[in-house]
């Protein structure tokens, strides 16, 4: 049965030396099914000298079923802009279509649609040979999972007609606020429970000497407010690594030689001093600079007002640049970073340089306060999906963070069901799932609730109708040093004659009725002359 799973020509070649290498039949011989794409001949840079397994007893025989024209568009990429998921926001998505095909395609209709809904639609026109990006937005309206297609209209070739993906709305975001001091944190908090907020927020306050008897993983983001108290950074390192978000600032009472060491075990930069006083305005700073088009300024206000952002006074900071690890979302006049983003495996942290506490600022008490910190749990509470660019055939890893059953379900494309024995796999921390060779949305329970989802689309490469020549392929042969007899059968002829003549050599027995004949012929010819010539002899 023909899968979405992609593989290459050398791959299957040194799966059927090994095969055969292995064999004690007599007959040894390997039969090629392919179109002979170009680009799925191989894709390693060396390949193996299998002279030994391909040897001359060996023979290959290649069917070649190119030659026929296609017309074909495929979807190469399906991508969702948007990083900051919230229910009955828009999300924006940038779809690559291709058209293969030498013929132009007039008013092909592209649609996007979200769990099962079409959402979008398109119409688009492509040149022979164009590509082009196809930016479609849609309202999500679910929490939870939300599974995207993005299809065409049929044609010659419709595996690649469609192409999945998702995104994670979350219905509440559990967030934990660990302090050295508990006053330090009174704005964050009330920012976060702001009159329509609550409701998804759901927040857990503690002491930081705390943070040691709490199950991290529990936890969608993390804030943290000080380091004096803090007796374990390895486990805010490993759930940061494992997908988690950190939000991270000293606190009012904070060391700088603790902070900066705290810093440095989870990665991030460490800060090289401090600038002003506390209660101290004469030296304060201004926001420089402001990366508007970081995700944690989607939708707080208009391109118009971007411009009217008014700056705090800081008073006392520490000096804290990102030192080639993160990106600067807001530079101080000074140059050091008042607000910085890192990635950290697959989590991510983001650093503020000075305590939300009015003796260090007033940035508290400004408009824009509550809008960043609500944005910046949104945008650390959503999973980031671009990594997981899976192809089908390609095993596909599951983190197991926050799974606690022994079994997990996999809910596959087609609607059949597998189980996982996660005791047998070998590792607590993901595990590895191989049987993708359905192209769509996998889904991975714990229990009667979605741990994961992750999408699994063709290769892109299937969809280009190259080919190669005869001679083409003959290199590769030569390259591979097979030392066999290769036999090109054609779609016009016999299989089964051109196989046993080359077994058993050409069927003679044709040409030995007819010598028979003739020799019978000449026999009874020569015996008619003599028996004429006795009776001559005989008169």
């Amino acid at each position: 049965d023909i899968s979405y799973s992609s593989g290459t020509i050398n791959h299957a070649m040194i799966r059927a030396a090994e095969t055969l290498g292995e064999s004690k039949n007599f007959n040894k011989e390997i039969y090629l099914l392919s179109d002979f794409q170009k680009g799925r001949l191989s894709i390693e840079k060396s390949l193996p000298d299998l002279s030994r397994l391909l040897n001359g007893k060996i023979k290959l025989y290649t069917f070649n079923f190119s030659g026929k024209a296609v017309f074909n568009l495929g979807i190469d990429k399906l991508k969702v802009n948007t990083q900051i998921f919230e229910k009955n926001k828009p999300v924006n998505f940038d779809i690559t279509v291709t058209n293969y095909s030498d013929q132009d395609a007039d008013n092909t209709v592209l649609s996007l649609f979200l769990n099962g809904e079409r959402s979008a639609q398109q119409s688009i026109s492509l040149t022979g040979g164009e590509s082009r990006i196809v930016s479609l937005e849609a309202v999500a309206k679910s929490t939870g999972y939300n599974d995207v297609l993005a299809e065409l209209e049929d044609d010659d070739i419709l595996q690649d007609n469609k192409r999945y993906a998702n995104f994670y709305i979350p219905d509440k975001i559990p967030v934990a606020v660990f302090y050295d001091n508990e006053d330090d944190i009174k704005f964050i908090t009330t920012a976060l429970d702001l009159p329509g907020e609550s409701g998804t927020i759901r927040l857990t306050k503690k002491n930081i000497n705390q943070i040691s008897s709490y199950d991290l993983s529990q936890f969608d983001v993390v804030i943290i407010d000080g380091s004096e108290n803090l007796t374990n950074p390895e486990r805010v390192k490993s759930f940061i690594e494992n997908g988690g978000g950190l939000f991270l600032m000293p606190g009012s009472t904070s060391n700088i030689s603790d902070f900066s060491a705290f810093t440095s075990k989870i990665g991030l930069p460490v800060s090289t001093g401090t600038a002003g006083k506390p209660n101290d305005i004469t030296n304060s700073v201004l926001f420089y600079k402001i990366e508007y088009d970081h995700p944690i300024f989607q939708n707080i206000f208009s391109n118009a007002e971007k411009k009217k952002l008014q700056s705090p006074d800081i008073y006392f900071h520490y000096k804290i640049t990102t030192e080639g690890k993160g990106i600067n979302i807001i530079t101080l006049t000074d140059g050091t970073s008042f607000l910085s983003d890192y990635k950290t495996g697959k989590g991510r942290v983001l650093l503020l340089n000075t305590s939300p506490v009015l003796s260090w600022s007033n940035f508290p008490l400004k408009n824009i306060f509550a809008p960043i910190m609500l944005k910046s749990v949104f945008f650390l509470a959503s999973k980031d999906r671009a990594e997981n660019e899976y192809l089908a055939g390609n095993p596909i890893t599951v983190t197991l963070s926050g799974i606690s059953v022994p079994q997990i379900k996999v809910e596959r494309p087609d609607k059949t069901e597998e189980f996982i024995n996660l005791e047998k796999s070998g590792n607590l921390n993901f595990v590895t799932y191989s049987k993708t060779d359905v192209t769509g949305n996998y889904k991975f329970y714990s229990g009667e609730k979605i741990a994961d989802e992750i999408a699994v689309n063709a290769d892109p490469l299937e969809s280009v109708p190259a080919y190669l020549s005869a001679d083409e392929f003959s290199k590769y042969l030569d390259e591979i040093h097979f030392k066999g007899k290769h036999i090109s059968i054609n779609k016009s002829e016999n299989p089964s004659e051109i196989v046993m003549q080359s077994r058993f050599g050409s069927e003679l027995w044709r040409l030995f009725l007819i010598a028979a004949l003739i020799t019978a012929l000449v026999e009874m010819a020569v015996g008619r002359s003599t028996k004429k010539d006795l009776v001559q002899i005989n008169d």
